[in-house]
């Protein structure tokens, strides 16, 4: 769980030295929309993981999906909301 938590921040932080050394990456899309799916390298963590796909719009994170190997899927949908200045 650690790492998939790491590879998540990895993530938002543009770290992609640290997220290649647990997964393969596959990037498709564009500027304004790609889906990143990183694939498990490590035996251990194939195990249990499948594979993590992470979507953006814009400059916005939308949805995580967790595939893990029992076919047990993890989806977070992420809104956003326009917080306006008084």
């Amino acid at each position: 769980m650690r790492t998939i938590i790491d590879s998540i921040r990895a993530t938002l932080a543009g770290d992609q030295t640290r997220l290649e050394r647990h997964y393969e990456i596959e990037v498709s899309g564009n500027d304004q929309s790609w889906s990143l799916q990183l694939l498990p390298r490590e035996s251990e963590l194939k195990k249990y993981l499948r594979v993590i796909t992470i979507d953006r719009i814009s400059e916005k994170i939308t949805r995580i999906v967790t595939e893990e190997v029992d076919g047990d899927r993890f989806v977070i949908e992420i809104a956003y909301k326009d917080i306006v200045a008084s």
